[in-house]
């Protein structure tokens, strides 16, 4: 197998998982037919099933059938809700939503690699990615043709929506044989990774495990986390490829850390609802700041476990002034937000931790004042905060390139930087 085994050639085209012998059973009853079993997209991914049941006539207990069995597959999931469909050629039909998909299925031992799909992702390059890890080889690839230039990457960034964007296959280094548990844990570690670096949900889904015969024996539907095509700004650079092999290591060794694993997770997945839901500057203001909280409670604890002397940190400014100092992150305030945050404050004038806390104040605590701030300056708040998050996360991950740096002027054309800690 050589290729994507699903594909969307427009934004938000379904994906047929399968066709043929469908099956509605209940307590007392089941009903026969055949149909399709689809992923789709909106509003958020789901696993529907569309099924002619034979003469309109036929009679349904809609209370009774709960679970829809895929006869060749001998698989079944648990129906959210099923209706009526309009009749087509005289065939009742019906429409339905399963429950938290299709469980896997197959034989789930002794897999030679394992297909994903990837939804959103910058479809950018054409030639494929390689990134090892833990004994693990995963290869990225650009579902788009080269000679394609109107392919789902370029149809998503001019009309949005969803769209499988990158295949790629897992297997392990040494050609051994594995399991798909283990292959799954490897896989969301990769998902943590694309998020992270799109600022966007790009989890592996539809994931297809292959023998050493090249036979599929395994496959997985439950739909992951995704979004809309977004405009998104992150610190990755989407034409060097490199940064993500140089990260995954680092990132793997985190989750591999029980001071680490569940931190690393929060502060990912606050990044990327910042920036990726419907958030205004405010949103975005508390999840960066849950986010960086949580992580210099991590590094806090790890430091005192390894008997590092840390400063006293009773509040939160402290414990992120610690977290920075640790990470070699300055805790100034950065020249340009300098004179537009301080706020006519007296000296000793604010940093860039104090100044941060501050307005999340504002915007947590009702006690007046958010409001009277200018946009501009929450504005400023939010990207301080994800700088922040961005920097403390890839020197986490022991990265040491260059990163686009959000409070620099994108008109200048300058915001590609090397990270504070690789300057010296």
């Amino acid at each position: 197998m050589n290729g994507p085994l699903f594909q969307t050639q427009h934004p938000n085209e379904d994906v047929t998982l399968h066709a043929g012998t469908l099956r509605l059973t209940g307590k007392t009853s089941s009903i026969d037919g055949t149909g399709v079993v689809k992923l789709i997209w909106s509003p958020t991914p789901l696993i529907t099933f569309d099924m002619d049941l034979g003469p309109a006539e036929q009679t349904i207990d809609w209370f009774d059938q709960r679970r829809l069995l895929l006869v060749e597959l001998g698989v079944e999931g648990e129906c959210a809700w099923i209706r009526r469909s309009p009749e087509v050629e005289g065939k009742a039909r019906i429409h339905g939503v399963l429950r938290g998909g299709i469980p896997s299925f197959g034989r789930s031992n002794d897999l030679d690699s394992v297909l994903f799909h990837v939804v959103g992702f910058w479809p950018l390059w054409h030639d494929q990615l390689e990134m090892e890890c833990s004994g693990w080889v995963a290869t990225l690839c650009n579902v788009s043709n080269p000679a394609e230039p109107s392919g789902i990457g370029k149809r998503l960034q001019d009309e949005g929506g969803f769209g499988i964007t990158h295949w790629g296959r897992l297997r392990r280094k040494d050609g051994s044989a594995f399991e798909a548990e283990a292959a799954r844990k490897f896989l969301e570690q990769i998902g943590l990774l694309l998020s992270f670096a799109r600022g966007a949900w790009c989890f592996p889904m539809l994931l297809v495990g292959v023998g050493a015969g090249g036979q599929v024996q395994w496959q997985s539907w439950n739909p992951m986390r995704a979004n809309r095509w977004p405009q998104t700004l992150s610190w990755f650079d989407e034409h060097k490829r490199g940064q993500l092999e140089a990260i995954l290591p680092g990132l793997c060794a985190r989750m591999l850390s029980p001071s680490w694993e569940e931190a690393t997770k929060l502060a990912i997945y606050w990044y990327v609802e910042s920036l990726s839901g419907v958030q205004n500057a405010e949103t975005s203001v508390v999840l960066s700041q849950v986010a960086l909280e949580r992580l210099a409670w991590a590094y806090i604890v790890e430091s005192r476990a390894h008997k590092k002397k840390l400063p006293k940190a009773k509040s939160i400014t402290d414990r992120l002034r610690v977290l920075l100092n640790g990470v070699q992150i300055p805790a100034s305030l950065p020249n340009d937000l300098d004179e537009a945050m301080t706020k006519g404050e007296p000296s000793p004038r604010l940093d860039g931790p104090a100044t941060f806390v501050e307005m999340r104040n504002l915007v947590a605590h009702p006690r007046g004042g958010l409001l009277a701030t200018p946009l501009s300056d929450r504005r400023k708040a939010k990207d301080l905060g994800l700088w922040y998050l961005e920097l403390v996360l890839l020197s986490l991950f022991g990265y040491r390139g260059h990163y686009c740096n959000r409070l620099l002027d994108h008109r200048s054309g300058g915001r590609w930087e090397v990270v504070p800690w690789a300057k010296t």
